[in-house]
């Protein structure tokens, strides 16, 4: 079976429920595909005003700079998860969540991190109406 990452947290869940249970199933991951404004693909992005598509780019704009962050040795996850939060109000979202968390497990990171961490970005956040989900996978 084959699920994308845009929703990072149902493939780990899928994968773990495999595992779990035994199934005879192998799960594939797909990528996230963004539009060419970066934007991650989804149907949702069809309820969006054009206004609304325009500033939802902050969810994006956000990961990417908290991952160029990250890349220049930024290690704390308070501020690495501001630089997302702030970029999303800044484009007058509404923060449903940001969290920084280990990837083999979901578990949310706290204080500092180390460059051997395993760690995604999760985002969901709205635009008018819609709601939006995105990540970004920081090594």
């Amino acid at each position: 079976a084959y699920f994308g990452e845009k929703d990072y947290q149902q493939v780990f869940l899928i994968e773990r429920m495999v595992k779990d249970l035994n199934f005879d199933l192998q799960i594939h991951r797909v990528k996230l595909v963004r539009e060419d404004s970066g934007l991650a693909l989804s149907s949702r992005n069809e309820y969006l005003s054009e206004d609304e598509h325009s500033r939802a780019l902050g969810i994006y704009g956000g990961l990417k700079q908290a991952k160029a962050a990250y890349e220049a040795g930024e290690r704390s996850v308070s501020k690495i998860r501001d630089i997302v939060l702030k970029s999303i109000l800044a484009a007058r979202g509404i923060v449903q969540f940001v969290e920084v968390v280990n990837q083999k497990d979901l578990q949310k990171f706290s204080g500092m991190l180390s460059p051997e961490d395993k760690v995604v970005i999760l985002v969901a956040a709205f635009f008018g109406k819609t709601r939006l989900i995105d990540n970004i996978e920081l090594n």
